[in-house]
């Protein structure tokens, strides 16, 4: 319940301190002097969009609060769950600076403005003036037969649960886009992967392949070089390994002379060492050659390693290799988008399913109520003067789940007398919209959790006895909601348990508004000036304190 609305700087509005009680408080004044104003503040802490040119002063900040308490205790879990703490009373505040910038404050806790909004929206029903023609849109008929039929919650769990199937859905839809434009890619890497996994790449291998290229076309060479070099090296009397050692002997008897006769002496000894490991290099130099490889085979696994570096522009077998690990990991990655793709479709064959079972729900509770619904509003629109209305509830039931279920609901209206039931905006005028919506309100107040509700000039368009019955239906939903109504008609206004009066006063060199509350005398003169002119007339004062009295 609000209990308390403080206003700083908004509009023509340079303070206000409002204090508010159980039951049906009446807000008049005349056109033009700030009674939408209050809800324009009031919309702030509800999350609506700030707007710089609303403030009284630009040089200071706005600030609105509104405080609650005895509210539905779900909110708590609410808070909870935004890590808000959980007090007596529940204060919402917001603030905008001049710069623009605004902020969010839940009990003094700073936080988003989403946070605020989806707090707020289970403390106030608002309608405003101009959303008298939400009465035209299909999804408040859904509103209203879901409350009656206790739908509320689980519908918007329906409709979240539906939003969260249809992003699984798109999801696949852009997983399989992207799949056909990986398969077509993955085609190409298939194909080399596959070509360097048939080629079994070796680290060194074109080294060892070209040697034996080499080799083949020269082996007898080879041996001939081989055989002559290690022969002249170490073989017969005079190779150069005797002749060597004859020097090193010979030199050794006159090594003593001096350091010059020494050091040839150690030259000739390290010629020999040299000489010696020539040869045996020359000894063990390979000649093998892979028989079961002919020269044309060679040449050819030659070109084709060639052929691979140049297409992957790699300067080694190491760097194929690395190309092959990448190939491999693309194509596992792909075998991982299949993988998601069937994981999502089994969950929103399963998501489905529940949905389907979910709207079937839905749909039975709605039509169980639905004969209620058409009587009670009809016996309410015969109360506002409109004793031939009536309305009927529309419902299709379809095979293919949208937002609300399976069924294709909407409110059909016929306000007179033989007329056909057609859509609300074909057939019904400004003063029989707001009718009916009183009506429809009324019907299912009992059923919403909301504990304020809030009208802007509901009684838009009507005047006499229907203006007096509306005020009734006002006062009937006030005694089991707080209700706020901005209302132009003494009958409604007479309704009022709380009273305030807005009017513009100039101060400062500059209009602002004036907002006090209505007890006694000024109440009656209040109701008078409504039913005449201010000042009222005597009989107009008379006929003031008889509503009153009602």
């Amino acid at each position: 319940m609000l209990r308390q609305l403080f206003i700083q700087n908004y509009a023509l509005i340079e303070e206000a301190d409002l204090s508010f009680g159980s039951g049906l408080t009446i807000i008049t004044g005349e056109t033009g002097a700030g009674k939408s104003i209050l809800l324009g503040a009031l919309g702030l802490v509800l999350g609506n969009r700030a707007d710089l040119k609303k403030m009284y002063d630009p040089e200071k900040k706005c600030v609105v609060e509104a405080l609650f308490d005895d509210y539905p205790a779900r909110i708590n879990s609410l808070l909870e769950n935004h890590d808000l703490d959980v007090e007596e009373s529940l204060v919402l505040r917001r603030e905008i600076a001049k710069s623009g910038k605004s902020r969010a404050f839940v009990n003094d806790t700073p936080t988003t403005l989403n946070v605020l909004a989806d707090i707020s929206k289970q403390l106030i029903d608002l309608n405003k003036q101009h959303e008298i023609n939400d009465i035209l849109d299909k999804e408040f008929h859904y509103q209203m037969v879901d409350a009656l039929a206790g739908n509320t919650q689980r519908s918007d769990d329906f409709r979240d649960r539906f939003r969260t199937l249809q992003k699984k859905k798109k999801d696949v839809a852009t997983l399989k886009e992207k799949q056909a434009e990986e398969i077509r890619k993955r085609e190409f890497v298939k194909f080399q992967h596959d070509e360097l996994s048939a080629s079994q790449i070796v680290p060194g291998e074109l080294t060892k392949l070209e040697t034996q290229f080499k080799m083949g076309q020269k082996v007898e060479e080879v041996r001939e070089a081989k055989s002559m070099v290690y022969n002249g090296l170490t073989e017969g009397e005079r190779s150069m390994e005797s002749m060597l050692i004859e020097f090193s002997q010979k030199w050794r008897n006159i090594k003593d002379i001096g350091p010059d006769f020494q050091n040839i002496d150690e030259r000739i000894d390290n010629l020999l060492e040299e000489v010696r490991a020539l040869a045996s290099s020359v000894e063990d130099l390979s000649m093998e050659i892979d028989e079961n490889l002919s020269l044309a085979d060679v040449t050819a696994r030659i070109d084709h390693l060639n052929t691979l570096f140049q297409k992957h522009q790699a300067k080694s077998e190491e760097g194929l290799l690395e190309i092959f690990e990448d190939l491999s990991n693309n194509l596992n990655e792909g075998l991982a988008m299949d993988g998601k793709i069937e994981a999502l479709t089994k969950e929103i064959v399963v998501l489905e399913k529940k949905l389907e079972k979910e709207a079937n729900t839905l749909s039975k509770n709605r039509k169980a109520v639905v004969k209620s619904l058409e009587e009670n509003v009809k016996e309410l629109l015969a109360q506002l003067n409109m004793q031939h209305a009536q309305i009927k509830v529309e419902i299709q039931t379809f095979d293919t789940l949208t937002e609300y279920g399976l069924d294709d609901l909407e409110i059909l209206f016929s306000p007179n007398k033989g007329s056909q039931l057609l859509k609300i905006k074909e057939v019904a005028s400004g003063g029989e919209r707001s009718r009916l919506m009183l009506c429809l309100k009324t019907t299912v107040a009992d059923a919403v959790a909301l504990p304020t509700m809030i009208f802007d000039e509901i009684d838009t368009g009507v005047s006499g006895g229907v203006a007096g019955r509306m005020g009734e239906m006002l006062a009937s939903i006030s005694k089991t909601h707080q209700v706020l109504s901005i209302s132009h008609l003494p009958q409604v206004a007479s309704r009022g348990e709380t009273h305030f009066r807005v009017s513009k006063e100039e101060n400062k060199n500059r209009v602002r508004t004036k907002i006090e509350i209505l007890e006694g005398d000024d109440r009656i003169l209040e109701i008078a000036a409504m039913l005449s002119e201010d000042p009222p007339s005597n009989a107009a004062i008379a006929n003031a304190k008889d509503l009153l009295k009602k």
